[in-house]
């Protein structure tokens, strides 16, 4: 804001600082969960937009001033243009002042950071307003060439001038909004809407003004994203004007009550309730209420006793969950204006040694207790209310990672730690420097650390926080330490002669205390699936005889790996005692390299994570299976009568049922060699090829083939007709056939086969609602077509014949009986 412009005009664009809440709490935003709006809003005030944080009435009526500035910098006049929050600290955005500072709001202590990007000029005038996107803060530029994005933890700076067109006009830009990928800038005395890919730092312009539209002199003041649209607040200009962040497209708004007249540099600002857009009276004789879901529009001008509403009254504005309160910029009060009734109250008990004068403050932050005004021309930082804070700002252990991600309004924290570690420190940080912590009832000093003895399994960590005022607040983390694996016995030998004692299965006992085996290695690799057994518990691991005697002589070291805790290792000596004339030549078959998986369906270890993908990630390829199951053309009934005698499938498996049936029905077999082998990972091929033996699929779509699947390949047709139905997309144009699939990938294919639907809430704790898989695990939990382990559902990890099976046979069933009725 140049002094050459008008003076109502330069105080009024100092006032907005860019705020964008979204209204839609459907969505992640800013990388920020989804909450309603009593109980968690965004801080905004049109100018600033700080992000989501919980709701929570200003208590108390002090007003507070900081002004111990960072050594080497001077608070001159129209210093700040508005603050954001990023849920631990304040900052105040640079209009004239040479510094961007960062402020503790539980100390006050300032911090300046100037280290500006090369090819970038910090003059006058340069910035008004800005955006955090969870990561960074962002600058919006006023006067500057560039917008700036600063990294808010380290405080390293990256500048932005791509601008469309290639020049960016003065005066441009006031606050701006953040839709959760875009950081959209809110003109000012250009005519052009910006919008910046956070990302990749490309720009857009939009000026597709609704027909009718009035832009008039500096035609915005800020504006806010309210999940959905891009809210721009009018300052010159004769409408609202709501912005389509997809398209670019706009409508405007001006229905105005009927008492009210809209005047030039009407608003500063606005804040958004969860439902409503609030516009800050500049020089408007109204606070105006919108209401977005009908486009309605209400005034309150129900001023408290001893105020005047003059002009370039209010500067930004906040909302603490329950009330509106309206910064001041030449207006001698902070009013608070109750969201629900309209109602006004004013406080003006400003602190001693300071004066409110003309454009005081430029825009406001809410941290979730009090209220803080930006100083423009004032010469502090004012906070208002209870000056006390029972938050923690900081929590720190020196084992193991909390989770969630520690957050200030998070109360609740679980740790996982190794067997080895028998002692934690934790480190609880205060907010508020003069309230008292405890942990696990001891007294501790704020930032510094606390050892705590662990047993094994859950140990519970409280730490209390009491601050002056008697408030208190209550963290909890519970910490596990996992117990140390252990193995009967550590050696054993093995003979190769079939006829010596020696010569037999090696059964070992696992004491697993909760935990899972993920794997086991043998010389340093992965063991093949078919190796080995592993009984119902998961406890008892059978290395086959007919597999240890494919091993040279000699010492041969197996690894065993768990979920969590310690290796545990098992050394085989092999010795061959077959008489030199009735020497034997093992030849085994190919394997497949890969862990096998527990043989219940509900109760599979957890594995490493693949990538959050829409496609069906692709896992590592193992060698090809040797034996491609076969389609049966014998009858059916002789089918069915020949399961009985699969060498692997008893009456008593838990899968005979599922198997049986999808036997019956020509969907599955065996192995020519009269085996099953139920445990054995599927491949993504053979997974394919039982689904279209069911005659559901129709083509639905036109996509380029896979790459590594050509025309006379074994199941081309198979392949190519899943791909045309949608079922599959792969991963690049690759199919990966051979591969075998994750419990989450077969998931995704059997709820896009069968078109089911999600019925409830259903979920397990180790599916994110983040998660690409998600849907499609809630569709198959709440149709009771997978039922889980303890709360999980292990995604990740690779399926086997008899899980897959069974997955199937239950899908079966269900769309059998949705569509016979």
């Amino acid at each position: 804001m140049k002094i050459t412009k008008r003076i109502s005009v330069i105080v009024m664009i100092i006032l907005i600082t860019v705020a964008s809440i979204p209204g839609k709490f459907d969505t992640n935003i800013g990388g920020i969960l989804p909450v309603t709006a009593a109980a968690n809003i965004l801080s905004q005030d049109g100018i600033g937009y700080s992000g989501s944080i919980a709701g929570n009435e200003v208590v108390g009526t002090a007003f507070s001033g900081y002004q111990d500035w960072p050594s080497g910098f001077s608070k001159g006049v129209s210093a700040f243009a508005g603050g954001i929050f990023d849920g631990t600290s304040i900052w105040m955005i640079p209009y004239n002042a040479d510094q961007l500072i960062k402020i503790n709001p539980a100390t006050g202590e300032m911090t300046g950071f100037s280290d500006w990007p090369v090819g970038f000029t910090k003059g006058s005038n340069a910035f008004a307003g800005g955006v955090y996107d969870g990561t960074n803060i962002w600058l919006i530029p006023y006067s500057a060439n560039q917008i700036i994005k600063v990294n808010a933890t380290t405080g390293v700076m990256t500048g932005f001038s791509d601008w469309p067109g290639g020049t960016k006009g003065s005066d441009q830009f006031i606050g701006g909004a953040f839709d959760g990928t875009n950081i959209w800038l809110t003109p000012y005395s250009g005519s052009r809407l910006i919008k910046i890919d956070s990302v990749t730092g490309a720009m857009t312009s939009y000026n597709s003004w609704p027909s009718g539209t009035i832009l008039g002199s500096y035609p915005f003041y800020g504006s806010i994203f309210d999940g959905s649209s891009i809210w721009l607040i009018p300052n010159g200009t004769d409408r609202l004007i709501k912005v389509n962040p997809d398209t670019g497209d706009m409508i405007g708004f001006n229905n105005w009550p009927s008492e009210f007249t809209k005047s030039a540099n009407a608003f500063f600002g606005g804040v958004f309730d969860g439902t409503n857009i609030w516009l800050i009276p500049n020089n408007a004789t109204h606070v105006i209420k919108f209401d977005t879901t009908t486009g309605d529009m209400t005034g309150y001008n129900g001023w408290p006793s001893g105020f005047t509403m003059g002009s370039q009254s209010f500067a930004g504005g906040v909302y603490d969950g329950t009330n509106i309160w309206l910064v001041p910029s030449s207006a001698s009060m902070l009013i608070k204006l109750n969201a629900t009734t309209g109602e006004m109250t004013g406080f003006n008990n400003w602190p001693n040694g300071f004066t409110k004068g003309n454009s005081a403050f430029f825009g406001g932050v809410y941290d979730g207790e009090n209220v803080w005004m930006i100083p423009f021309s004032a010469d502090r930082v004012i906070k208002f209310g209870d000056s006390s804070s029972s938050d923690l700002s900081g929590l720190t252990l020196s084992s193991g990672t909390l989770s969630p991600a520690f957050n200030t309004t998070i109360t609740s924290y679980t740790v996982s730690v190794d067997n080895e570690v028998a002692n934690i420190d934790i480190t609880p940080t205060l907010r508020d420097a003069q309230a008292t912590v405890t942990v696990n009832g001891v007294v501790v000093t704020g930032g510094q650390s606390q050892a705590i003895p662990l047993n094994i399994g859950d140990n519970t960590v409280t730490i209390g926080i009491t601050t002056n005022n008697s408030n208190t607040k209550t963290y909890t983390i519970t910490v596990t330490r996992v117990a140390a694996n252990t193995i009967t016995t550590n050696t054993v030998n093995f003979d190769k002669y079939s006829s010596a004692t020696g010569y037999q299965d090696i059964a070992v006992q696992l004491n697993l205390f909760g935990n899972t085996l993920q794997q086991i290695e043998i010389n340093g690799n992965m063991l093949a699936a078919n190796k080995y057994q592993i009984n119902g518990l998961g406890d008892i691991v059978t290395l086959k005889k007919e597999y240890l005697e494919t091993l040279n002589p000699g010492t041969h070291s197996f690894v065993f790996k768990f979920s969590a805790g310690n290796d545990v290792a098992l050394t085989i000596t092999v010795n061959d005692s077959t008489p030199p004339n009735n020497a034997i030549t093992p030849n085994p078959t190919p394997s497949i390299p890969d862990v096998i998986l527990p043989p219940t369906f509900d109760e599979v270890p957890a594995s490493p994570s693949v990538p959050n993908t829409e496609t069906i990630p692709e896992v590592a390829s193992p060698p090809p299976i040797k034996e491609a199951p076969v389609i049966p053309t014998e009858p059916i009934a002789e089918i069915v009568e020949e399961l009985i005698n699969l060498s692997d499938i008893k009456t008593d498996y838990w899968a005979y049922e599922a198997i049986k049936s999808l036997i019956s029905k020509g969907i599955i077999l065996g192995y020519p060699n009269n085996e099953f082998r139920p445990n054995e990972l599927i491949s993504r091929e053979h997974i394919i090829l039982m689904i279209s033996r069911l005659g559901l699929l129709t083509i639905k779509r036109d996509v380029s083939e896979f790459t590594d699947i050509p025309s006379d390949y074994l199941y081309y047709d198979e392949i190519r007709l899943a791909q045309l139905a949608g079922i599959i997309d792969g991963n690049d144009g690759i199919f990966n056939p051979k591969s075998p699939l994750t419990r989450a990938q077969a998931a995704k294919i059997i709820v896009l086969l069968f078109d089911f639907k999600i019925k409830g809430l259903e979920s397990f704790d180790d599916v994110s609602k983040n998660a690409w898989y998600f849907p499609y695990v809630r569709t198959l939990a709440t149709n009771n077509i997978v039922l889980g382990d303890n709360g999980h559902f292990y995604p990740n990890q690779p399926i086997t014949r008899a899980q897959f099976a069974t997955m199937l046979y239950r899908a079966l069933q269900l769309f059998e009986k949705e569509n016979n009725n």
